[in-house]
């Protein structure tokens, strides 16, 4: 993602990827609370990997209002404000943050200070992709912006609910006959991810990626 925006097409199948493995995450009763770009790593074959899931905590679990701090970017408003009953909706809110970059090319909210970015996820209008790229559909945008609702129970349910509709997006299918091309300059793209000292969701969240896309 420092290297730049990646075309609009080539996201799809990224943000599909890791939505299947937060489904994953959600089946086995965990929150992974530390969605960011560090976090995501695409392979060769364009296979996309969770990693840092050692931090995922059980359902009922409290945030850590320092650890949030540290990754404020990504930090959806119920870990901005510590709340105890984190769930996986904090991290489609986290992706939501991840996917406008994607596209945009930097993060929806910005600000000089910690306390700034923590302030606009909390009260800042909810950003509009398409005002700053004009190129980006109005699904997409919507899309995102469902991601990025400060009330948690306006976000999609559970990740499956979110791929269900991802699917369901005009250009989904134009942009899966050109993924064989489209992935490897997506990972040129997210070159430099650090994934060092993180662990992998299990195989099994390929297999749920999978059966997503049928």
């Amino acid at each position: 993602l420092e290297r730049g925006k990646i075309d609009e097409d080539r996201t799809f199948q990224i943000v599909h990827q890791i939505a299947a493995a937060l489904q994953y995450v959600f089946e086995n009763g965990l929150v992974h609370r530390n969605i960011k770009p560090d976090n995501i790593m695409i392979a060769n074959d364009g296979t996309v990997k969770l990693l840092d899931v050692g931090v995922s905590m059980e359902v009922a679990y409290p945030s850590s209002l320092d650890f949030m701090k540290s990754n404020v970017a990504y930090a959806s408003p119920e870990q901005v404000r510590d709340d105890l009953d984190i769930d996986i909706r904090s991290d489609l809110y986290s992706l939501g943050c991840i996917w406008y970059q994607m596209l945009i090319g930097q993060q929806p909210y910005r600000g000089l200070t910690t306390e700034q970015i923590m302030h606009k996820h909390l009260e800042e209008d909810i950003p509009n992709p398409r005002e700053d790229n004009i190129r980006i559909s109005a699904a997409t945008s919507e899309l995102i912006r469902s991601l990025l609702q400060k009330d948690r129970d306006d976000r999609p349910r559970v990740p499956q609910d979110f791929i269900n509709r991802l699917v369901k997006h005009p250009l989904y299918n134009c942009a899966e006959e050109e993924k064989k091309e489209a992935i490897p300059e997506c990972e040129t793209c997210l070159d430099g991810l650090d994934t060092e000292n993180s662990e992998e969701v299990s195989d099994e969240a390929d297999d749920s990626a999978n059966e997503g896309e049928e």
